[in-house]
């Protein structure tokens, strides 16, 4: 795992609390970007992989990330044997996040 600069704004803590506004902003914009693109493309398979990378996508609550699962399955579809993978730190999950994750899909993480 390569480490990386946090900036805690408006705390001191690195840990993301589970209705942190920034972060529910953030998918919900994520969401409209998925429905935005869905547009362009009349026909298509089903997904084969999702990648959530770039930062910290394990800081995300599995609940957005469902959210966000939810989004591309009804707008592109998901294969049943997809890949999804998530770049994960090791010190933003524990077991339970990570069981929470595995029943949402994810089925390969990258630390």
């Amino acid at each position: 795992y390569c480490d990386f600069p946090i900036l805690a704004l408006g705390s001191s803590s690195t840990e993301t609390a589970d209705d942190d506004p920034r972060i529910s902003n953030y998918i919900h914009i994520l969401i409209r970007e998925i429905e935005a693109t869905q547009t362009h493309f009349e026909q298509h398979p089903p997904l084969e992989t999702v990648f959530f990378g770039g930062g910290t996508p394990s800081s995300v609550p599995p609940r957005l990330v469902a959210k966000v699962l939810d989004t591309l399955r009804s707008k592109f579809g998901l294969r049943l044997d997809a890949e999804i993978s998530m770049e994960m730190d090791p010190g933003t999950f524990d077991a339970q996040k990570l069981k929470d994750l595995m029943g949402l899909g994810v089925n390969r993480v990258s630390l």
